[in-house]
């Protein structure tokens, strides 16, 4: 695969509630032919292992968005990236 069609997101979830979030829908601002491949990192906040460790896995994918689920409520950023080619 060439890449041609690349997006990048850090996107908040839940970082001014005390609870955590199940999963997280995001939204694809690039306009892809086909459903892209995506990765996706977790940056925890507050106090390391509060939370314990967080896991997500990709659980819906399409052209137009993404949504992951956590493995345990999640606070923090999710730092999400798309491609796909022309």
């Amino acid at each position: 695969m060439k890449p041609s069609k690349i997006e990048a997101h850090r996107v908040p979830i839940n970082i001014s509630s005390d609870t955590g979030a199940a999963s997280k829908s995001v939204p694809l601002t690039v306009n892809h032919r086909d459903i892209p491949m995506v990765t996706f990192t977790l940056e925890p906040s507050g106090i390391p292992g509060l939370y314990g460790t967080t896991t997500g896995r990709v659980t819906s994918l399409s052209k137009a968005s993404v949504t992951i689920e956590f493995s345990s409520p999640f606070r923090g950023y999710l730092h999400l990236h798309a491609v796909s080619e022309l």
